[in-house]
């Protein structure tokens, strides 16, 4: 009976030995899973970001010789192509085929200034003579980003007929204009510029476009020995700049909406007040005073500086109008705001009518103004040479103007079908 007990109880003990070992192997495999759980690692990903850029980068430039060869009745026409790194005066020598004293040079044309991003280029034109197309040209590339061509803008800086100062651009009074043409053009030798009338011009970056300024004078005596220079500075904005509406290109502008309830009082007199900080910046035609303006937007209350859309249609000192307010680049803009309104060479002028007439008046420049709102304008006797000027700047170099960042902008003050249309300003 004691050996059954003592054989039994070594059967419990050989088991409770078994159990033991599975229970310190199940043990010892969490201890794994736990030490396992534990461990860490990372990861380290480099990289670079770079933004774009709008860029209006210079590549080459070139323009128009015309050669007379020696015994001969007729000019020998060449355009050239030349890279002149850093250059910034113009250079006659002789092309090496010429060299040979056989030739002179007769007339010229040409771009010139700095390789580069610049969004500014010199220009010159001497010794003109009818028949011939005289160019000045150069190569762009716009950087990396796509964007719009608001605008270009020519800027004569000096105007000779035999060495004296005389204003022959646009033309000399009494006589036929010359053709005085910009254009923009594609490496496929399309246009872009001039483009369809109230599209977009966008400009690529994998693209290089090339800007011609072409002068072609009259068989006239009145344009003898002429001579012009100037600049012309290309206006770009990034075609994405707006992150919200209301906008077609340009500066942001945020008015309130057609539901907001703004009233508008014709304030003063004409000739009262200017508009912006600029010295040169002329009285305006009127003020309006304009209230109940909802916060948060670009237009506060307050006394404005207005000109006047309409010629022929009155109205009212020291009365109240409800008023919609319009982005002047709106295509929504109500029919009788648009039907012969030409806003991009309005906002034009309004820019740069300094540049083709220095001395013009608030009158002078109204008038140039009433030329591109006004189907008939009734001019007041306003019209002068001073506003014939401004309307020809306008027409060379304002078809599509829009207004970019730190640029004057026309606010139409729409106060009905049958009141007088008038727009105010926005500074930059």
């Amino acid at each position: 009976m004691k050996a059954e007990v003592n054989e039994k109880e070594e059967k419990e003990m050989g088991r409770n030995k078994i159990g033991s070992l599975f229970l310190i192997s199940v043990l010892a495999l969490a201890g794994i899973g736990i030490s396992y759980a534990g461990w860490t690692d990372s990861i380290t990903v480099s990289g670079t970001v770079q933004t774009g850029h709008v860029g209006f980068d210079v590549t080459s430039f070139s323009g128009t010789e015309v050669w007379k060869v020696y015994g001969s009745d007729k000019p020998t026409n060449e355009r050239y192509v030349r890279y002149w790194p850093g250059m910034t005066t113009v250079d006659l020598a002789y092309p090496a085929s010429y060299a040979d004293g056989k030739t002179m040079l007769v007339g010229h044309s040409e771009a010139y200034g700095s390789l580069g991003q610049v969004n500014t280029v010199n220009f010159v034109f001497t010794n003109l003579f009818p028949c011939v197309d005289f160019k000045a040209d150069f190569k762009f590339t716009i950087g990396t980003i796509p964007v719009l061509l608001t605008g270009t803008n020519l800027a004569w800086t000096n105007q000779k007929i035999n060495n004296q100062a005389a204003t022959w651009i646009p033309t000399i009074s009494g006589h036929d204009a010359p053709t005085v043409t910009v254009t923009i053009t594609d490496q496929a030798g399309n246009q872009v510029y001039p483009g369809t009338p109230g599209a977009l011009i966008q400009l690529h970056p994998d693209v290089t476009y090339t800007w011609t300024l072409l002068i072609h004078i009259p068989q006239d005596n009145a344009y003898m020995n002429c001579y012009a220079d100037g600049s012309c500075t290309l206006n770009i904005v990034q075609w994405s700049d707006q992150c919200n509406p209301p906008t077609t290109g340009g500066k942001t502008l945020f008015l309130p909406p057609s539901s907001a309830t703004v009233d508008t009082l014709l304030y003063a007199n004409p000739g009262v007040v200017g508009y912006g900080p600029n010295p040169t910046t002329p009285n305006t035609y009127f003020d309006l005073l304009i209230t109940g303006i909802p916060a948060g937007y670009a237009i506060s209350d307050g006394i404005k500086p207005a000109w006047c859309a309409d010629s022929n249609i009155f109205i009212y000192w020291s009365t109240h109008y409800p008023t919609h307010l319009w982005d002047s680049r709106d295509p929504l803009l109500p029919s009788y705001a648009q039907d012969d309104e030409h806003w991009d060479k309005v906002n034009y002028i309004l820019n740069y009518w300094n540049v083709a007439a220095p001395s013009a008046t608030w009158s002078e420049i109204q008038a140039a103004i009433w030329f591109f709102t006004d189907a008939s304008p009734n001019y007041e006797g306003y019209f002068t040479a001073n506003s014939q000027a401004i309307v020809n700047a306008a027409n060379l170099n304002g078809a599509l103007f829009v207004p970019g960042v730190g640029q004057w902008l026309a606010i139409v003050v729409d106060m009905g079908p049958n009141v007088q249309l008038s727009f105010i300003v926005v500074d930059p």
